[in-house]
């Protein structure tokens, strides 16, 4: 066997196809002791952000990525298949209306900073975006045979107004969507009553995210941002269209400005996009240098009274940032000096960035014509934190160790890759988010897109970040404080774990599951046999600490704050396999939906102040994956804070009775309403409201993910579900009206 290399490679969500390497051009293009970088940066520890004529820039990494036989395809490549992983949150109420304290509003990361959602309230008023769609589950004897799911396409998308007034709540008007193959990712609100508008965000119907590392499945992708007139509620007219080239990665609003980030990736016309042969890569090569600026840059469209306007979001002369480029050694496969491959890049040659194309688009929400302003960079980011100073970008990325065979030919080992993140910061002060810097941050954020924010949060200007790789050895979760340094870089002020603090975040093997920063506490729960809870206090910013831990059994996905000395987590409990000690992957058994109080008033002794278990396994909630699933309403001193999350509960016959790994049978939907008692740290438990259930006879599972609840101060209760409004009192064991 040859000596071992690395090849650098783009970080995928857990539950993406298995990644595809060519080995050929791995080979061609690495030299013996060198790294391809494939996507992502350099490949030590740092990673610097340069800018670069835009057009320039992406014209050499799309040569690079569609002419090189390390990246395209390859001449007689031998393709490699590594083994897909196995599968495995300050403030709730945004600036979503006028409904002030009144009702519970969409729940956010941060203070002052916005997320889209479906629903969105302004008075008595409240918009909903709905796509009521339903899953059969063909029902054998007393058991719904889960495996035997399918769905049909959804129905069409609506946007619907509703006035809220109790038993006599009524739908004011719905106005079907047209969103040629998009589905809604969610609409904010701007202004209120007499001047009020929705602006409602779009993206492509297919889960995209699932195709995270194929960089050309991106292509040819729209962002839509539609502006409704919403003054009359009973009128709701559209208004305006932005559409934007590439695909929406994430959104926020602050005050009348709204944040977009996008994915472009270019494709000019002629292009292959999945060359094998030589003769294609010269096809490759010769496309993208005749490709004008229009060709690889990303534009927009603004459509209004019908007249639709075509405009330049990146034009050729503007500055673009990326990764620094790596040259290529003079070496070839074997690495010995040598003359590269025609199709491979030549020596001293540079290696660029994956060739997409991450737009920071602000919008000025009070201009009646859109007036936009960006910022770019080329290579990659999988997600975006926002505080309501800075934005900060994540990208990360690996490398795989391999060898060769008796034939010289690559064999990739499903080694523990070394996983890295990239952090970029951009300054929101001015018009244009301002590049401040960047650094890099040992292991990753995670694979659930909604909680990959949550690792992050930024005070007194340090951003902290939490990351974990659960294949290293030694403490699996890593915090690190970073800040701005000057020369483009992030200054790392601190880690955690260090030699002065040296106990690990974590046992070997746990995952990270919820994060939640508040104030000068970051709370972070890790999973495999038990779920661990650690209290990180954050004060000094050079010297963070563990201030104290708690195992129980199972974990929390979502952790919400009650008071300074309250957090709700939402998870499920969990059982260790005795057996075979393998259980889901970690150990353990996922069981049934798990509500845990932990009482954190003295952070060095955290306790689980009350718990709740509903169901069997197979019982869940969106709650656990989106937190704008999550109600939430603060008490006061007239009444406990209360909360309601959808829930698919599995109550039933289990399939195969006293096994961990058996899921129960499918009972009922329900929207799970709970209080929480500030004074006596318990919760009190509240009737449900069963939507659905195998009692009644009903035979199909309705999806439960764009399901929203609204809790009313007066003790209204509002649920969205299955393009309905359900009204009734909180307490009350069942909806009384339905508003259609």
């Amino acid at each position: 066997m040859g000596r071992v290399k690395q090849v650098s490679s783009r970080a995928r969500t857990h539950w993406q196809a298995a990644i595809t390497l060519t080995a050929a051009a791995v080979l061609a293009g690495c030299g013996g002791s060198g790294s391809v970088q494939q996507t992502g940066g350099p490949a030590d520890d740092d990673v610097v952000l340069e800018a670069a004529q835009a057009d320039t820039l992406v014209k050499q990494s799309m040569l690079n990525y569609y002419t090189s036989t390390g990246l395209g395809g390859g001449v007689d490549g031998v393709f490699i298949d590594s083994l897909p992983t196995s599968v495995a949150d300050s403030s709730s109420t945004a600036e979503s209306g006028g409904g002030g304290d009144r009702f519970s509003g969409t729940n956010v990361q941060e203070s002052g900073v916005d997320e889209a959602d479906r629903v969105k309230i302004d008075g008595d008023v409240l918009f909903s975006l709905e796509t009521a769609s339903t899953d059969y589950l063909p029902v054998t004897g007393d058991l719904v045979l889960a495996d035997s799911v399918f769905a049909p396409s959804p129905q069409s998308h609506t946007l619907s107004a509703y006035r809220l007034a109790g038993d006599n709540s009524e739908v004011l008007s719905r106005t079907t969507l047209e969103l040629d193959n998009q589905t809604p990712e969610g609409m904010y609100l701007h202004g209120a009553g007499d001047s009020r508008e929705l602006i409602m965000m779009s993206r492509r119907s297919f889960d995209i995210w699932g195709y995270w590392f194929d960089t050309r499945m991106w292509s040819g992708l729209e962002t839509m941002v539609t502006w409704f007139d919403a003054s009359d509620p009973a009128n709701v007219s559209s208004q305006r269209t932005l559409t934007v080239d590439g695909q929406l990665v994430s959104s926020r609003k602050i005050g009348n400005r709204l944040i977009l980030v996008t994915r472009y990736h270019p494709q000019p016309e002629g292009l292959v996009a999945y060359p094998y042969e030589a003769s294609q890569l010269e096809t490759n090569r010769t496309v993208i240098e005749n490709a004008s600026p229009e060709a690889l840059l990303p534009g927009y469209q603004v459509t209004e009274n019908g007249v639709t306007g075509d405009r330049v979001l990146v034009s050729a002369d503007n500055q673009c940032y990326s990764s620094v480029a790596l040259p290529q050694e003079d070496t070839t496969a074997d690495g010995t000096d040598g003359e590269a491959s025609s199709t491979s890049p030549a020596p001293g040659d540079l290696i660029y960035p994956s060739p997409d194309v991450i737009s920071i688009i602000t919008v000025d929400l009070d201009s009646q014509d859109i007036s936009m302003d960006s910022t770019c960079f080329v290579g990659d980011t999988e997600t975006m934190y926002v505080s309501t100073e800075s934005l900060y970008l994540a990208t990360t990325r690996y490398s795989y160790n391999f060898s060769e065979d008796d034939q010289g030919r690559p064999i990739v080992f499903d080694y523990s890759p070394e996983i890295t993140t990239d952090v970029h910061k951009f300054s929101l002060q001015g018009n244009n988010p301002a590049f401040k810097g960047s650094s890099t941050v040992p292991g990753h954020l995670g694979w659930n897109q909604d909680r990959k924010p949550f690792r992050m949060s930024e005070k007194d200007g340090n951003l902290r970040i939490v990351s974990f790789d659960q294949n290293r050895s030694g403490s699996p979760v890593t915090l690190s404080v970073l800040t701005e340094g000057g020369n483009r870089n992030l200054r790392t002020v601190a880690t955690l774990p260090n030699d002065n603090r040296p106990a690990h975040i974590g046992k070997e093997g746990e995952q990270l599951y919820a994060s939640r920063f508040i104030g000068d506490r970051a709370y972070l729960v890790t999973f495999r046999l038990t779920d661990p809870l650690y209290v990180l206090d954050l004060a000094n910013p050079a010297d963070p600490y563990i201030a104290g831990e708690l195992e129980l059994p199972g974990y929390s996905d979502y952790l919400h704050p009650v008071n300074d000395g309250l957090l709700v987590g939402v998870g499920k409990d969990a059982v260790e396999d005795d057996n075979a000690g393998w259980g889901d992957g970690r150990g353990a058994w996922y069981q049934g939906l798990k509500l845990t109080l932990f009482d954190v008033s003295d952070p060095t002794t955290p306790v689980v102040a009350d718990d709740r278990i509903f169901g069997k396994r197979g019982t869940d909630s969106p709650a656990l994956s989106q937190h704008h699933a999550f109600a939430w309403l603060a008490g006061n001193e007239s009444r406990n804070a209360r909360m309601a999350i959808p829930m698919s509960l599995h109550d039933g016959e289990l399939y195969s009775e006293g096994n961990p790994w058996s899921s129960a049978a499918w009972t009922s939907n329900n929207l799970l309403t709970m209080e929480v008692n500030e004074q006596t740290a318990r919760f009190e438990e509240v009737p449900d409201w069963i939507f659905e259930s195998q009692a009644n006879g009903d035979q199909s599972y309705v999806s439960l993910y764009n399901d929203r609840a609204i809790i009313g101060a007066a003790g209204d209760l509002y649920v969205i579900h299955n393009g309905s409004l359900h009204y009734g009192q909180w307490g009350s064991d069942a909806p009384t009206s339905v508003a259609q």
